[in-house]
C-alpha cells in the first residue's frame, strides 16, 4: 500500500521490469471519494500498464464502482487484455 497510482504508474518498466501480468489494487491506495483527478490517474495507470512492452493481462480490483465501470468500458472499447471483477 502507499503507493499511489500517480506517479507510481510513469514507472512501471523501473518497478516491474517486463512482466506478464499486472494487478493493481486501486481502493488501497486512491481516495475513494477522490474525484475525476483520481479517476484520471488510476486510468493513467492502467493504460501504462496496458501499453507495456510485453503486454501484460491487467487485473484490477477496486471497490469504487463508478471508478471501476469506466475503466471497465474503457479496456472494452480499446480491446485490450483486462479482468476486471465487478
Amino acid at each position: 500500500g502507499a503507493l499511489p497510482s500517480f506517479p507510481t504508474g510513469w514507472c512501471l518498466g523501473e518497478l516491474l521490469g517486463d512482466p506478464d501480468v499486472v494487478t493493481w489494487q486501486f481502493s488501497m491506495n486512491e481516495p475513494v471519494r477522490g474525484g475525476a483527478r483520481c479517476n484520471r490517474a488510476s486510468e493513467a495507470f492502467a493504460r501504462a500498464a496496458l501499453g507495456m512492452h510485453s503486454q501484460p493481462l491487467f487485473l484490477l480490483v477496486d471497490d469504487n464502482a463508478r471508478r471501476t465501470a469506466s475503466l471497465s468500458r474503457a479496456f472494452e472499447a480499446s480491446g485490450t487484455h483486462a479482468i476486471v471483477p465487478s
